[in-house]
C-alpha cells in the first residue's frame, strides 16, 4: 500500500527538523568540522597582507611555494592543519621582513604536514627568512621540517613543539643561527635526530652575533660539517647536554667559547660522524673559552691556542679521548692563557702538544704547567728549519712545573731560561726533562742565563749538556743528571754564574760537571756512580765534590735546613 502525500511529507519534515537538529548540536559542541566537507583550503598565490588562517577553513593545501612577502604577516589558530601537496615544496617561504605567528595550543596544535602522509621526504621545509613564532606546532614527512636562513631576519622561536618523522630535525644556516631559539622542542623519529648547521660559502663561514645552543629531548645534538669562525664580540654558549657534531672551530682574539656542562649532563665535542680519531680538527682558540664538565673526543687536537693577547682558556673538569695527535695543543706565546684543573687524559689524546711550528716559540706570560689525571706529559713538536730552534722563557717571565711532570723536547731543541724556571717535584711525582726518541733525535738540553730551580727533577737524554749555565744562579736539590751525551752540567765563562748542586744522582753522562768559570760549582754530597766518588774526567774546573753519596740519592743524607734556604720553592 502506497504512503498517502500527506504521511510522506510529514515523515520528510520530520527527517529535515532532525538534521537541522543534529548540525545544531554539533556547532554547539564545537565539532562543527565533523559535519562539514573536509576538502582542503587550495592556496596557490603569495600572501602579501596580513592574514589569517583559521581553523574553519583548515585543512590548507599548498600546490606551490607560498612566500609571506616583507611587510605581510600570516597568522595561523590552533588546530590548523598545513598540507604540502607533494615533494620539493616548501610550504610556506617567510621571506625577509616577512612574520608567521603559528600559535597552537597543547590541545590543538598545529600541523604542518603532506598530502600523501607517506613519511619522511613527502615535503621540503618551511622555510623562514623572516621571523616567526611556532608553539605548539607538529612538523612530520619533511626533508628538513624547518630552514631557517639568512643573518637579517628577525627572531624565530620554536616552542613546546614535535618535529618528526623527517630525513633531518631541522635545518639552519650558519648566518641565522644566532636568531633561532629552541625551547622544549621534542625531536623523535627522525632519520637523523640533529639540528644542521648549513654552511653558506664554499670554505668557511662567520657568526656574527652571539647564539646559544640548548639541549631538547630526543636531539642528538648540532651538527657542523663545515669550519664555523667566531667573529670579534661573540660569545657561543652550549647548555648542559648538548652534543656538538664538528669540523672545525676558529674563535677570534675577542670572541668566547662558554660550554659549561654538569656532571651528569656534561658537553660533547665529537665529529661529524662519531666514530674515528681525527674525523674533526679542533677549536684553534685565538679567544678566550671556559669549559666545564667537557668531553672531547675524535679530534685531531681537540683544542688549539695560538696568541698571545686572547683570554684565559680554562679548562676543568673535562674529558680528552681518541685524539689524532694529543689532546690539545698550544703554540709557547699563548701557553699563558692555558689554565687546566681535574681534566682527565685517555688513550691517545694524553699530551699536551707544545707548537713550535707556528715561530711563536717565546712564552709570553707566567706559565703554570699541571699535571693531570692520565696526561703523560707535554710533548713539543719540532720546529721547521727556518723556525727557532728552542723554548724561550724571556727575562720576567717564570715557567712552572708541577710535581708529575714529564716535560718532552723535540729534536735538537733546547730549553732557553733568560728568565726563571721552577720545576717543583717530590719524591713520589719527580719533574722529567728528556727527549722523546732517545738515541735518535735527542733534544739541547737546558740553557740558564736566569734562574732555574730545579727539586726533585730528572735532567736527561740530551744530546748535548743536560744543563749548561751561561750565567745566573741554578740551585738543584735531590735531582739527577743523566745519559747526557755530552756533561751531566756544564757551566760556560760568562756572566756570574752561582751553581749549587746537592744530594742528587750526576752518571751515565759523557761528562760529570765541567765548569770554565772561575767561580765554583757546589757539587757536594751527591752520587757519581762510584762510591769512590767521580771517575777521572767526570769533573773539570773549579768543582767541590767532597763528601759525595756513596750510593744513589734517597734525598735524605742531608736535613732539609742545610739546602732549602737555597731553593725558592712557591
Amino acid at each position: 500500500m502506497k504512503p498517502s502525500p500527506k504521511r510522506w511529507f510529514i515523515f520528510s519534515l520530520s527527517v529535515l527538523i532532525t538534521l537541522v537538529v543534529s548540525l545544531g548540536l554539533l556547532h554547539l559542541l564545537g565539532l562543527e568540522t565533523a559535519a562539514r566537507s573536509l576538502a582542503p583550503a587550495t592556496i596557490e598565490s603569495n600572501i602579501a597582507t596580513d592574514t589569517i588562517w583559521t581553523l574553519a577553513n583548515s585543512p590548507y593545501l599548498i600546490t606551490e611555494t607560498v612566500v609571506i612577502q616583507p611587510g605581510a604577516a600570516l597568522t595561523i589558530e590552533p588546530g590548523v592543519m598545513v598540507q604540502a601537496n607533494g615533494p620539493g615544496f616548501a610550504v610556506l617561504s617567510v621571506a625577509a621582513g616577512g612574520r608567521l605567528e603559528a600559535t597552537g595550543t597543547a590541545a590543538q596544535p598545529i600541523t604542518f604536514t603532506s598530502a600523501a602522509n607517506n613519511g619522511p621526504g613527502d615535503w621540503a621545509s618551511l622555510v623562514i627568512a623572516g621571523s616567526a613564532r611556532l608553539q605548539h606546532t607538529v612538523f612530520q614527512n619533511s626533508a628538513y621540517n624547518l630552514d631557517v636562513i639568512g643573518a637579517a631576519g628577525g627572531p624565530v622561536l620554536v616552542a613546546d613543539s614535535l618535529l618528526q618523522n623527517a630525513v633531518y630535525g631541522l635545518r639552519v644556516t650558519t648566518p641565522a643561527l644566532p636568531r633561532l631559539t629552541l625551547s622544549n622542542v621534542t625531536f623523535t623519529n627522525n632519520l637523523t635526530n640533529r639540528v644542521r648547521v648549513e654552511n653558506m660559502a664554499a670554505i668557511s663561514d662567520s657568526i656574527t652575533a652571539p647564539f646559544t645552543l640548548t639541549a631538547q629531548t630526543g636531539l642528538d645534538g648540532y651538527e657542523f660539517p663545515g669550519i664555523i669562525r667566531l667573529t670579534d664580540g661573540v660569545t657561543m654558549s652550549m647548555a648542559p647536554g648538548v652534543t656538538v657534531f664538528g669540523k672545525e672551530f676558529g674563535v677570534d682574539a675577542n670572541a668566547h667559547v662558554a660550554a659549561l656542562g654538569t656532571a651528569v649532563s656534561p658537553i660533547t665535542f665529537t665529529s661529524v660522524a662519531n666514530s674515528a680519531t681525527g674525523e674533526w680538527n679542533h677549536f684553534l682558540l685565538l679567544g678566550s673559552a671556559r669549559f666545564n664538565y667537557a668531553h672531547f673526543r675524535y679530534g685531531g687536537v681537540n683544542l688549539a691556542l695560538s696568541g698571545s693577547s686572547g683570554g684565559d682558556v680554562i679548562v676543568e673538569n673535562s674529558y680528552f679521548e681518541a685524539a689524532a695527535w694529543g689532546g690539545l695543543m698550544t703554540t709557547p706565546s699563548a701557553w699563558h692563557r692555558l689554565q687546566l684543573a681535574n681534566n682527565s687524559f685517555v688513550n691517545s689524546a694524553d699530551r699536551i702538544l707544545l707548537d713550535l711550528d707556528t715561530g711563536e716559540t717565546t712564552l709570553a706570560g707566567n706559565v703554570t704547567a699541571p699535571a693531570q689525571t692520565g696526561l703523560a706529559g707535554y710533548q713539543m713538536m719540532p720546529p721547521t728549519p727556518s723556525g727557532n730552534p728552542a723554548l724561550i722563557i724571556p727575562q720576567g717571565i717564570t715557567l712552572t712545573l708541577e710535581p708529575g711532570v714529564t716535560l718532552w723536547t723535540a729534536a735538537s731543541v733546547p730549553i732557553q731560561v733568560n728568565g726563571r724556571l721552577q720545576a717543583s717535584g717530590t719524591a713520589v711525582n719527580p719533574i722529567t726533562f728528556t727527549t722523546l726518541l732517545t738515541n735518535t733525535q735527542r733534544w739541547s738540553g737546558i740553557i740558564v742565563s736566569g734562574t732555574a730551580e730545579l727539586w726533585h727533577t730528572r735532567v736527561e737524554e740530551s744530546g748535548s749538556n743536560g744543563l749548561w749555565v751561561t750565567g745566573g744562579r741554578v740551585t738543584a736539590v735531590c735531582s739527577a743528571f743523566t745519559n747526557n751525551a755530552a756533561a751531566g752540567v756544564q757551566v760556560s765563562n760568562t756572566g756570574a754564574p752561582q751553581v749549587s748542586l746537592f744530594d742528587g744522582d750526576i752518571v751515565n753522562n759523557g761528562a760529570g760537571v765541567t765548569n770554565n768559570h772561575s767561580a765554583p760549582v757546589d757539587a757536594r754530597y751527591n752520587w757519581w756512580g762510584d762510591a769512590n766518588g767521580p771517575a777521572p774526567g767526570d769533573t773539570s774546573g773549579n768543582v767541590q765534590v767532597s763528601p759525595w753519596l756513596t750510593e744513589p740519592s734517597d734525598c735524605s743524607t742531608l736535613p732539609e735546613n742545610v739546602y732549602l734556604p737555597l731553593m725558592i720553592r712557591p
